[in-house]
């Protein structure tokens, strides 16, 4: 370690905790010489512009095919508007379900999608046929860390209902010009707030989608690359704010 002294040293702490951020790392007050980086912490735990959040592991692995990226890129449509599927615990997935319809959105638990379309594991093929996929606070804020990765994954926009959750890369990807946030109070609006854009914004919104995964989310390389540049950015901005 470097000495106390020594105004430049750092220290970047990776916490992986599935609910949120390790007690022992609940600061008190800003420490200048510490960043945290976390896959599930919220924000009542980092500090804007000392802390990072970094994509989760997607838990199902699939890329888009070759014609389903061309029609990304050429602005075709797909069948379903939402989608969602996942255990309904949480109050504010309760409340989303109200949208389900089973033609152009669906939102349910896993098994029942299982049953609806006769496949073993239609999750991902759904999110490829969606132009939306909701991305629902569950057990924590970022317990829906994998699935933000999974949905980007297939080209649909993410909508995000968690309140309190440290989005991935913050300091260097404006979110709202890739996904749809929607306050958890404000969920009864979900559908028209996604009716209110444009044929033609989504096809931006999708083609940025699929930029932002293929260089931050995709591989290692790029949560690296992801990840240095966010520090960096923090790094800048606390200079500039000493």
């Amino acid at each position: 370690w470097r000495s106390a002294e020594d105004g430049n040293w750092k220290v970047v702490y990776f916490d992986c905790n599935r609910y949120g951020l390790l007690h022992s790392l609940q600061r008190e007050k800003e420490d200048p010489h510490l960043s945290v980086v976390s896959v599930h912490g919220n924000s009542r735990e980092l500090i804007p512009h000392l802390d990072q959040g970094i994509p989760g592991p997607a838990i199902r692995w699939a890329t888009l095919s070759p014609q389903e990226r061309k029609d990304v890129q050429e602005c075709k449509g797909r069948p379903y508007h939402l989608f969602f599927s996942g255990n309904m615990r949480s109050a504010t997935r309760k409340d989303l379900r109200q949208f389900h319809n089973g033609k152009t959105v669906w939102i349910g638990e896993s098994w029942e999608m299982q049953s609806w379309t006769g496949m073993d594991d239609p999750y991902l093929a759904m999110a490829a046929k969606s132009s939306f996929a909701a991305i629902v606070s569950g057990s924590g804020p970022g317990s829906s860390a994998s699935r933000l990765v999974e949905m980007m994954s297939m080209g649909a926009i993410p909508v995000i209902l968690a309140d309190d959750w440290v989005l991935p890369f913050r300091t260097i990807v404006n979110w709202s010009d890739i996904a749809i946030l929607v306050p958890e109070l404000f969920v009864d609006d979900t559908m028209e707030l996604i009716s209110n854009v444009t044929a033609e914004k989504q096809c931006e919104m999708r083609r940025a989608v699929l930029s932002v995964y293929d260089k931050y989310f995709r591989s290692g390389d790029g949560i690296v690359s992801g990840l240095i540049e966010g520090l960096e950015s923090v790094a800048t901005n606390r200079t500039t704010v000493s």
